[in-house]
């Protein structure tokens, strides 16, 4: 069941700190497999959700941005998936910003948009008062990228 799906998950990331680059590939794959299978047979539960999670970290480690992106996007609404988008839209701010020391100013600018809609999504998805420290860190990245998109009456929303 769930559970057992679960215990595999958690032996195959322990084996995959210790794998060789051959076997990396091999213990992926079966992540990935085991992952979706578990969120496929119990699509609304919290605990195949994580496992969803786990795959979208994954990606993120490998810069598969696009594959992290559909993962996110086929998870129920919930905390779950809020805090994965404001996790991909901080990671895409940093990405803005490293191109932005190799001045590649353009490619950096191009990717505001996409980091502010993403955290944006993500902060949204919180139900009630926005409070906690990851939460107030993306609501100040967010803010930060409207200031950048020079956009103060926007990054000024942010923050009331």
């Amino acid at each position: 069941g769930l559970g057992g799906g679960l215990i595999a998950l958690s032996s195959l990331q322990n084996a995959l700190k210790s794998a060789s680059e051959e076997e990396t590939l091999a213990i992926t794959r079966q992540i990935e497999s085991l992952g979706e299978l578990l969120t496929r047979q119990w699509p609304d539960d919290p605990k195949a959700v994580a496992a969803k999670g786990i795959m979208v970290r994954m990606a993120l480690e490998k810069d598969r941005w696009d594959d992290a992106k559909k993962l996110i996007e086929g998870m129920p609404d919930g905390d779950e998936k809020a805090n994965y988008k404001r996790l991909l839209g901080m990671l895409t701010w940093n990405r803005s910003l490293m191109l932005r020391q190799d001045k590649k100013n353009a490619e950096a600018d191009a990717l505001l948009p996409e980091a502010a809609a993403v955290l944006r999504e993500g902060l949204d998805g919180i139900p009630g008062v926005l409070s906690g420290p990851e939460v107030l860190q993306a609501a100040l990245v967010l803010a930060k990228i409207e200031l950048r998109r020079d956009d103060a009456v926007a990054a000024l929303a942010v923050l009331d």
